[in-house]
């Protein structure tokens, strides 16, 4: 889970930079600022698979794995099965692994959270264990029978690396599968057209290729080609993919037959003026299709977050259980409460009393003008919209309505953001009373009433955000928002005690562990904005107080940008949608020498700067829409996932000469299902009002609603092709 340390005040502010991420430690009292308490931001990332290469063989062992025993079936021509006229497949995913750790393979974590991401059903085996294969009996690939027709248990083959491959005691390199799995996988995928991915490959003369000269570790770039765009769908076309830290083994074609270059590396020295090829589909004669990476992937690569997306798109052929989704919710916490600001003198955090400031109508007129600009340049389909968790306490302390300009300012723009609850005062909600905490959320309410006034579908009634992300584990709170109709809090991935089980679920509080039951807490992301940052040096000195040791000097505004967009841009491609945390000091805008979109603006806020840099990253892999949900309708996202994932479904498809023709799902309770790719339509009149169909992008989703235990045949009006 990705998070950040919490730091300790100003007194423990020097071993606050070495706790624990599970620590905190918040001053006792009420009178703290406004999420007054910064927040170190997320540190760098440390591979944990530093010294590995995502599954490719390190340079020291290249010759012995060469040698791999019993591979020679995993790429040669099968006997050209019959495929059967009528047949059923499973829409799951099988994993294959030589190993079930995610340090020798961490290719393995990558595959697992995208998968889980789009919400595609894997099963994944790791076939060695403590230097043995685990068993020579026939892989289970097929239900048996008598059965009404032939059924598959897969859709699609993932393979760690090509030839799975493992060492045993003397050192000695074995293929983790026998000749005889081998054979039996190729002749199950050419049966039931089924694809083969081999996320990091060596390059064999059996996939009509060749090693081009040495293997590589330098920095490179991976081209990708045209022939990848009938499979690139939302993503960018021909990308060009940095590689860093990433182990090459490049490729010459020498089947040009049988062989699609899918992608080229663009440097390597040792092939002359020739680009070696970096990812090929290998068309065997039997029928079977492979598609290979040349090269080592883990969940620390971004150029793997694109690669994943792409073989998915392929293997899948774009038909899956799921959807993809992009979401970028971005809360602004404390408007109209003013925030202590970073002390670059003394490069300190800042402490209550210590230079408050408070966000201006201009600073809120320039966010309304930047939002718009940056969702003109969004994909088309985009709902990109920030929202804000105010306190009213600030306006009272401004002289009331008539008397803040920057009330009278935001009443104006309601319909720009949305807009979420985040008590009256700002209160610490881990020692308050049942009485108080009623008071200051009816108060608010009553509030957010009059700023919003008619325009409420803007408004999240059922939730809020608890200062400092305060009493979720104090019953009395938890008791009073749950009175007052609050049903949904966001937690804090920082805190170890709020991550939720499962990366793309919430959780319900429970009277064992909270005091209470039954208020969704929505995991929440930290930034590198802290709270105390508001002109973009700000954060440059306060980040570089922290991490230049770690770096061995200071970074650039720039760079620390880009490290955060990489950062979080592989989260938003690995299809997570949870919000992340702002202040409303992180509104003040400033002049920027840099120029991070194309509409030539000068003029920029932390907030919209982190932005820019984000999306920015993510587009160059993706060309997906961006959208953005109120708090309420983020907790109704995350409740109908878990709902899906708790309900049994299982879903195949019935093939009439290669063709799929019927979806069958069953399930054990009630959930809404939903499968991207194709129309589905109901010969049972009472199911038609139970599907619905989304557009998303260039993706269709249909989406069933199953109302308990039970099995349906649907009927596909689309058809994809074998």
């Amino acid at each position: 889970m990705v998070g950040y340390r919490r730091m300790l005040t100003i007194g423990g502010f020097l071993t606050g930079l070495l706790i624990p991420l599970a620590a905190t430690a918040d001053d006792p009292g009420d009178n703290r600022g406004p999420c007054g308490i910064d927040t170190v931001p997320p540190a760098p990332e440390i591979h944990e698979d530093a010294g590995w290469h995502g599954g490719a063989i390190p340079v020291a062992d290249l010759a012995g794995a060469m040698s791999v025993r019993s591979h020679a079936l995993n790429a040669e021509p099968g006997d050209s099965p019959q495929t059967p006229a009528s047949y059923d497949l499973d829409m799951k995913l099988l994993i294959l692994s030589a190993t079930r750790s995610y340090l020798a393979e961490p290719a393995l974590r990558l595959i697992k959270e995208n998968l889980d991401g789009i919400g595609i059903p894997w099963e994944h085996k790791h076939m060695s264990s403590d230097g043995n294969r685990i068993s020579d009996d026939p892989l289970e690939l097929e239900y048996p029978g008598p059965i009404e027709r032939r059924r598959g248990r897969y859709m699609g083959i993932v393979l760690t690396s090509d030839l799975l491959a493992y060492q045993d005691a003397t050192g000695t390199w074995y293929s983790s599968l026998s000749p005889a799995q081998w054979k039996q996988l190729a002749s199950y995928e050419a049966t039931f057209h089924v694809r083969r991915v081999a996320v990091s490959a060596y390059p064999r003369i059996t996939y009509g290729v060749e090693p081009a000269g040495e293997p590589l570790t330098t920095p490179n770039q991976v081209q990708m080609l045209a022939a990848a765009k009938p499979f690139s769908s939302g993503l960018t076309h021909e990308a060009l993919l940095p590689l860093s830290g990433s182990y090459q083994n490049p490729a010459n074609i020498v089947v040009p037959a049988m062989v699609i270059p899918v992608a080229l590396f663009e440097n390597d020295a040792s092939n002359g003026d020739k680009n070696p090829v970096a990812a090929t589909i290998t068309n065997f004669p039997d029928g079977r299709e492979q598609l290979n990476f040349y090269f080592a992937q883990s969940a620390y690569l971004s150029a793997s977050y694109y690669t994943t997306a792409l073989w998915v798109n392929w293997i899948t052929r774009g038909v899956h259980p799921g959807k993809r989704r992009i979401y970028l919710n971005l809360q602004v916490d404390d408007l109209f409460m003013p925030n202590g600001m970073w002390n670059m003198a003394t490069r300190l955090p800042a402490n209550d009393g210590f230079r408050a400031w408070r966000a201006t109508p201009d600073d809120l007129l320039e966010l309304v003008t930047w939002q718009k600009g940056r969702r003109r340049r969004l994909p088309e389909g985009s709902t990109f919209r920030i929202e804000i968790a105010p306190n009213g306490r600030g306006v009272w302390e401004a002289g009331g309505y008539a008397n803040d300009a920057l009330f009278r300012t935001a009443r104006k723009i309601i319909p720009e953001f949305h807009w979420v609850s985040h008590t009256f005062s700002h209160p610490d909600l881990d020692r308050i009373s049942l009485k108080r905490l009623s008071d200051e959320v009816r108060t608010n309410k009553k509030f957010l009433a009059d700023l919003i006034g008619d325009k409420q579908e803007f408004f999240s009634h059922e939730s809020i955000v608890t200062p400092h992300i305060s009493g979720l584990f104090n019953k009395e709170a938890l008791r009073a928002l749950y009175e007052n109709g609050i049903r949904n809090v966001v937690g804090d991935n920082s805190r170890r005690e709020l991550w939720p089980v499962h990366k793309y679920h919430g959780f319900y509080t429970s009277a064992r562990n909270n005091g209470f039951e039954g208020i969704f807490v929505i995991p929440r992301q930290a930034t590198v904005a802290p709270v105390s940052a508001g002109p973009v040096q700000y954060l440059r000195s306060f980040y570089n107080t922290l991490y230049t040791g770690f770096w061995g000097r200071e970074l650039s505004s720039s760079e620390i940008m880009k490290l955060e967009a990489e950062r979080v841009a592989k989260l938003l491609m690995a299809w997570h949608h949870d919000p992340y945390m702002f202040h409303q000091g992180n509104l003040w805008f400033f002049d920027w020498a840099g120029n991070p979109g194309d509409d030539g603006r000068k003029r920029q806020s932390l907030l919209s700067l982190w932005s820019e840099f984000v999306i920015d990253e993510v587009s160059r892999y993706m060309t997906l829409p961006v959208m953005s949900a109120k708090m309420d309708d983020m907790a109704k996202m995350l409740q109908s996932r878990m709902e899906l994932d708790r309900c049994g479904a299982n879903s195949w498809l019935t093939f009439q000469n290669a063709r799929p023709v019927t979806f069958h799902l069953s399930t054990a309770s009630h959930c809404t299902v939903p499968v991207s790719g194709i129309r589905i339509t109901s010969p049972e009149p009472e199911m038609e009002t139970a599907i619905t169909m989304e557009k998303y992008g260039p993706d269709t989703t249909s989406e069933v609603k199953m109302g308990g235990a039970r099995t349906v045949h649907l009927n596909i009006e689309t058809t994809i092709q074998p």
